[in-house]
């Protein structure tokens, strides 16, 4: 075969081979994990851990040295609030006070006779001797041990007879209803007021549920949240310590744009797939759940690349898509 033959049939196989590669699918694509953006309302949640107790839940504790002198209630009894149940033994703060009380009179009529006298009796007030009697009041006074609202008493630990420290733990009353304490750091929390609404899960049930009251417990700023079901039979179906699982909502956006937080890398831009190829751009993170940002109401119907940080994505890069 002449040289200028096969030239002529080499050109031609080329131009065949290519118009095949051409025709022929693209197989080398990416694919991605994308979803389309809705319009949509942003909840801001907490997600916080907590137990079934019973509601008014009060421990009584020791606020001196001292010995138990009377127990005047059982676990399982009706307690009405004020009611004394436990009294400690203070007859010396008593004796203390009586002598205080006759030296503080003895006092008045030295005073009252140098004043008749004309004679300076600063030396005889004693702001001291107030302060004392203030402080000895004040000891007799939290060592009558009274119900801090209606309801039974749960647990007694002492008799009488038994010498407790300051700080001991005397006995717990608990009001008669259920409830949820959920527990969180005071600075880890978004305000929480009376009346937010919460979801709860646990032993395969979901209900509703609002908060009724926040409460400081002690002085390392832990605060117990408690929440108080719709329909409050439904704790019946709970034991006393049993676990649940509570998304308090702590806000509701206005409707915007429901950006996945899963659609963010590492720069907090965005993948944009339009027409089979892809647009990086950037996003303004603002408010934002545990799974999605709010956006403005332009980003709605565009779909978006999940996990950008698994590919090596690159502005232009043409890709298949999977929901």
């Amino acid at each position: 075969m002449g040289r200028g033959k096969r030239a002529v049939l080499l050109v031609a196989g080329s131009v065949a081979a290519a118009c095949l590669l051409a025709a022929a699918p693209v197989k080398n694509r990416v694919l991605v994990q994308t979803e389309v953006i809705e319009l949509g309302e942003l909840k801001q949640s907490l997600w916080l851990n907590g137990q079934v107790r019973y509601m008014q839940e009060h421990p009584y504790v020791s606020l001196k040295n001292g010995t138990v002198s009377e127990v005047l209630v059982q676990p399982g009894e009706r307690v009405d609030k004020g009611e004394l149940l436990i009294r400690l033994d203070v007859s010396e703060e008593a004796q203390a006070l009586s002598v205080l009380y006759g030296m503080q009179y003895e006092n008045k009529q030295a005073q009252a006779y140098l004043e008749a006298a004309a004679v300076p009796f600063g030396l005889y007030a004693s702001s001291e001797q107030e302060q004392l009697r203030t402080q000895l009041q004040k000891i007799i006074e939290s060592s009558q041990i009274r119900a801090a609202s209606d309801g039974v008493m749960e647990a007694v630990y002492v008799r009488r007879g038994d010498t407790v420290n300051a700080g001991t733990v005397l006995g717990v009353s608990r009001g008669m209803q259920k409830g949820i304490v959920l527990s969180a750091q005071a600075d880890s929390l978004s305000p929480l007021t009376s009346g937010m609404k919460a979801f709860v899960q646990g032993a395969g049930q979901q209900f509703g549920a609002a908060v009724s009251a926040v409460e400081p417990v002690g002085e390392n700023g832990l605060q117990a949240i408690w929440l108080q079901p719709e329909e409050a039979s439904v704790l019946n179906n709970f034991e006393y310590g049993d676990t649940l699982h509570a998304e308090v909502v702590t806000g509701v956006n206005a409707p915007c744009a429901l950006v996945p937080l899963t659609a963010s890398d590492a720069e907090g831009d965005i993948w944009i797939v339009k027409d089979g190829r892809l647009i990086r751009e950037a996003f303004e993170w603002q408010e934002c759940s545990q799974t999605h940002a709010c956006g403005d109401a332009e980003w709605a119907g565009r779909r978006v690349v999940l996990y950008p940080e698994m590919y090596d994505l690159k502005d232009g890069m043409a890709v298949r898509v999977t929901e």
